[in-house]
């Protein structure tokens, strides 16, 4: 009684909590465990811990500090006979947790038993796999206790983060800083507030920075061959200039007197068509929070410890 009254407890947090956006957590998905799984089995499994994600409503991430992995474990193998005499049959304990990789604690865990047959060891693995259900009761407990947790982890280290993110920023490690700051989850309610207001003065410092540092090339590049042809490599330096930036009109009275003076040469228009200028609060958002997801996709692939992972 005591435990399904728990039960009902945590399902009424987690939606209370959730439902606001539940869009905001995103999580890795991995496949580990036995040798005897192939990458096509590790395929299927992966799969429906995808699934799994998505149903309920979380982005798999890429390279992010959470993770579901699944661990297949053989317990037996057998030949089962049939027509042709080579049926197999495989019996396997299925793993599936969600884990902080940073300190390897883990959020949630649950377990099931799949008997899967097939003409060949794959076929066979993949019947089993094909059976797992992420949708009961118990996964449905196992994802709100994950939820909770993730949420409760980035309340309780919001501070760290923030001073990680203030220190890679103070060393113009910006998209580092940005993908700090846009890993936190809007679940994390204040914490996700703070790092939003502090990711936005990120950016501004972001798009100052790329502003004076390419402004300084294109002058270097300008001052040295005052002609046509340096227009090209001008033009694609500053092309990319964020109209917000700081030095932007100093970047405009610069290609104006570029531009005069192509005039002056051979009589060619010239101008630099910048990028759109970013009005809206919420695109301003979206547009770092792509920052940050470009710059963790672009890291190499992370390590999960303390088992045999397919990523």
């Amino acid at each position: 009684m005591k435990k399904l009254i728990f039960i009902l407890f945590l399902f009424a947090i987690s939606t209370e909590v959730f439902s606001q956006d539940l869009e905001g957590i995103e999580i890795t998905t991995a496949v580990g465990g036995s040798q005897e799984i192939s990458d096509a089995n590790a395929n299927v499994l992966n799969s429906k811990l995808e699934n799994f994600l998505t149903q309920n409503g979380i982005v798999k991430g890429i390279n992010s500090q959470f993770v579901l992995i699944g661990n297949l474990d053989l317990i037996q193998s057998q030949n089962a006979g049939g027509a042709s005499g080579n049926l197999l049959m495989y019996e396997l304990s299925v793993t599936t947790k969600l884990l902080n990789n940073a300190d390897q604690n883990v959020f949630a865990q649950n377990s099931q038993i799949v008997k899967g047959m097939g003409d060949n060891r794959i076929k066979a693995i993949n019947s089993a796999l094909r059976k797992i259900n992420y949708n009961t009761e118990g996964f449905k407990t196992f994802l709100a206790q994950a939820k909770i947790k993730i949420a409760d982890y980035y309340t309780k280290n919001c501070g760290r983060i923030l001073n990680e993110a203030s220190m890679l920023e103070k060393t113009n490690q910006f998209d580092f800083a940005l993908y700090k700051l846009t890993s936190i989850p809007p679940v994390a309610t204040k914490c996700y507030q703070t790092s939003m207001s502090k990711a936005q003065l990120v950016f501004q410092k972001r798009i100052n920075y790329d502003c004076k540092s390419k402004l300084s090339q294109a002058k270097i590049i300008w001052s040295t061959n005052q002609n046509v042809e340096s227009t090209a490599q001008i033009e694609e330096l500053l092309a990319g200039i964020d109209p917000q930036s700081s030095c932007y009109k100093e970047v405009t009275v610069f290609t104006d007197n570029v531009s005069k003076r192509i005039k002056e040469l051979d009589g060619r228009e010239w101008n630099v068509y910048y990028k759109k200028e970013v009005g809206l609060e919420e695109d301003r958002i979206q547009a770092i929070k792509e920052i940050g997801k470009a710059y963790g996709a672009g890291q190499p692939k992370q390590i999960i410890q303390n088992t045999k992972i397919k990523l």
